[in-house]
């Protein structure tokens, strides 16, 4: 499960995208939101958080 932060979905909307994927490789330590076609250019987001209640 990945949490996106505020900022994080901020950032995604003003990127003008109307959908997004999140993957992640095996035994990668982040989860990527791809924003160009090209994951060197991606959104890292961490795989080490936790969900605050």
């Amino acid at each position: 499960m990945a949490i996106l932060e505020p900022d994080e979905i901020k950032f995604i909307i003003s990127s003008g995208k109307d959908s997004f994927t999140i993957t992640r490789k095996k035994n990668e330590r982040a989860f990527r939101i791809i924003l160009d076609g090209k994951r060197k250019n991606s959104l890292k987001i961490p795989t080490s958080r936790t969900l605050l209640v």
